[in-house]
């Protein structure tokens, strides 16, 4: 009984096995007359293919395991590639926008020193408008010393 297990979980007789008897099921049917020509034919390629997978079984499965195995490798490396371009469209998408904060930044010192220099101009314009307003009241006080009428302009 262990010897007919072991024969039969061989790839080579199994295949053979279920060949054959695939094989005389259909020599019977037709004999018998229960099939026709077509059917027969049709089994006893069934019984062919049969035979040639069951043989083949470990050849299909390698070739299953390698085509799935390829197709994961492609898959993984057309979407590595969707990756590093989607990483250099935001490497250049992030170089545009650090040079545009650099105008930004240039055109907001540019800004700055404008207002330093106007507000420069403004100091000295008050110290010579406070300059001259003193004066003045000098030479009013000086004025009112000495009673002199000012002239009015």
């Amino acid at each position: 009984m262990f010897l007919t297990i072991i024969f039969l979980q061989s790839e080579p007789r199994l295949a053979l096995l279920i060949a054959v008897l695939i094989f005389f099921i259909t020599i019977f049917l037709v004999i018998k007359k229960w099939i026709g020509f077509s059917v027969a034919l049709l089994l006893l390629i069934f019984s062919l293919a049969a035979g040639l997978v069951i043989k083949n079984q470990q050849f299909f499965e390698t070739y299953a395991s390698e085509y799935h195995h390829q197709f994961h490798n492609q898959e993984n490396e057309a979407f590595k590639k969707q990756i590093l371009q989607a990483l250099e469209d935001i490497k250049k998408e992030v170089n545009i926008e650090r040079e545009n904060c650099h105008q930004v930044m240039n055109q907001v010192q540019a800004i700055f020193e404008q207002m330093d220099a106007e507000k420069q101009k403004l100091q000295l314009f008050i110290e010579e408008t406070k300059e001259k307003f003193k004066k003045e009241a000098a030479q009013q006080t000086v004025n009112e010393e000495l009673h002199i009428p000012q002239d009015i302009h």
